[in-house]
Formats: C-alpha cells, structure tokens, sequence
C-alpha cells in the first residue's frame, strides 16, 4: 500500500477553484482526488465535500459506496456526506442515519447537515434524541436542533433558546446562525439585535445577517440612534443604512453628523451614509456641517469630502 503523500502548497486552493467551476470535467477530477488514496484524507475530504450540489448518478454512487467501506477517515466521511446532502440524495439516508450514531462528534455533524439537507421529515425522532443527548457536545446538540427547524419543526426553536442565552459567545452565535439558516424572520433577528442584555458578538451578526438582506431599517436607526449603546454597533448600524441606500433613516443620520456630541467615529459614519444616501435633505445637512470649518473641524472636513462626492455622484 502507498504512503499517503504530503499536500503540496495550494493544492488545496485548487480543489476550492475546481468546486467553483460549473463544468462536468471539474467533478469528475474532483471525485477522483476524493476517491484516490495517494493524497492525505484532509485532500480527499475537501474534494468530496467541493463537488457540485448537480452530482451525476454516478459520484453519488462512488460516493455512496466510499461510505459503506469499514474504517473510513472522519474527512472523507464528512465531505461524501456533505456532498450527498447538498445533491438531496435520498438513496444516502440510511447512511447518514448509521453516521449519526458515530463516535466522532465531525461525522455526527455532518451526518446531521446531510439529514437536513436532504429533507426527509421521518428522520426527526433521530434529530432530537441528538438535540436532547445530554452527552453530546454542545455544538452537535446545536447543529441538530437547527436541523430540526430547518425541516419544518418550529416547535423546536425552544431546543436553541437556552444556547442564545449561553455563557460561551461562540455557542451564542452558533445558535444564532442556526436559527438564521432555518429562515429565521428579520423580525426575530432584530429583536435580538434590539436586547442590549444580548452579548455584543451576537448583537453583531444579527446586525451583520439584517444588513445583509437589507432588512429591518427600522432596527439599525433605532441603534444609531440609542445613546449609551455600544459605539462598535451603532456606528456599523449607520453603514448598513447608508449601504441600503435608506432615506427613512436621514432624520437619525443627520442628528448623530450634526451633533457636536455624538462620538467622533459614530459621526463620520453618520456622514458617510449620508452622501451615500445622496438626495436634497441629505446634502442640506452635510452642506451645514462642512460650513462650521474651524468650529467643527474633523467633521466639517469629512462632510465636504461626502458632499463632493453626492454631488459628483448625482452628475453622472
């Protein structure tokens, strides 16, 4: 039998571009470094898990097969697992129900993001003994219970409650992302965002989850406008406005660049949303603010800049 042989520099950086290209022949290179066992198991296991969600019959039976084989590598179970799941292979259930049972908490993972992701709802009573096991990790505790969400079981959001409310941040946000990826409404997210008895780390990715869908405006001006709150997440709230381009949040805006005292950092944010937003109310304000010159000298120098640029950005 060959040694496995070192991954050579990039190697890994090319198995990702070939999992990023929409082409039969990546998948085909991509089942064979998953199915070779010259290259180290971290390599086989990415390569499986980079293969396309439109697998051909024939990778999910390769695969399939890969998984029933006695003794096989914790990588290269979690990519074949995580590759059929994102394929919706129904046919790899009963192998992804035999992984949950496995002693290794990375292929129990991925057992259960495969369960999931194929969406077959009978397979719940195996999802929540994994949620209640009070001898499984934490994070596979969590995992399942976002599975179960993500299956239709709303019930089951109280299984996350008691993890958003963890000592650990980084249980919180796992909780958080769970709850996200079950389609979580902005409604709910806010009101996580809204809570200053909530961490700031999860304070922040539910700020960073609602900016990214460019919901809940209404939520960010209310933080940009709540004196006393963290500065980190008030001045990342006035980002995200001005990257939504949201005119409902310019009275707040022009308050905090206006306001001699509102933090230096939180202002220029304020400014810079400001001329990002653009439009008659938001120059007027950025055009009184770079008047006051010396009297108000960082601020006055930073609303010039953004008018100049509204302005410039208006002609074109």
């Amino acid at each position: 039998m060959r040694a496995p042989r070192a991954r050579p520099p990039g190697q890994a950086q090319a198995v990702g571009a070939l999992g990023r290209l929409a082409e039969p022949a990546a998948e085909v290179v991509l089942l064979r470094i998953a199915t070779d066992a010259s290259y180290t198991d971290e390599l086989r296991g990415l390569a499986a898990a980079s293969l396309p969600r439109t697998l051909s019959h024939e990778s999910r039976r390769v695969l399939r097969e890969a998984l029933r084989v006695e003794r096989v590598p914790a990588p290269i179970i979690a990519g074949a697992l995580s590759a059929l799941g994102r394929a919706g292979d129904r046919e790899s259930l009963p192998l992804a129900l035999r992984y949950c049972l496995d002693e290794r908490p990375d292929v129990v993972r991925a057992a259960i993001t495969a369960l999931a992701d194929i969406g077959e709802e009978t397979v719940t009573p195996v999802l929540a003994r994994a949620a209640q096991d009070v001898n499984s990790a934490h994070v596979t505790r969590i995992q399942a219970s976002g599975a179960l969400l993500r299956l239709g079981g709303s019930e089951h959001r109280l299984l996350l409650k008691p993890y958003l409310e963890h000592g650990s941040p980084l249980l919180q946000l796992r909780a958080l992302d769970e709850l996200i990826a079950a389609g979580a409404g902005p409604s709910e997210v806010a009101a996580l965002l809204l809570d200053r008895s909530r961490a700031l780390p999860l304070r922040l990715r539910a700020l960073e989850h609602l900016a990214s869908v460019g919901a809940a405006a209404d939520a960010l001006t209310a933080i940009v406008d709540a004196a006393g709150d963290e500065p980190q997440l008030r001045c990342r709230a006035a980002q995200a406005l001005g990257a939504q381009r949201e005119t409902r949040a310019l009275a707040v805006l022009a308050g905090q660049a206006s306001s001699t005292d509102a933090a230096l950092d939180l202002r220029y944010r304020c400014i810079e949303a400001l001329g990002t937003i653009g439009g008659a109310a938001a120059l007027e304000t950025l055009s009184h603010v770079a008047e006051r010159g010396k009297a108000d000298q960082l601020a006055a120098a930073w609303a010039a800049r953004a008018l100049e640029q509204a302005v410039s950005e208006a002609r074109r």
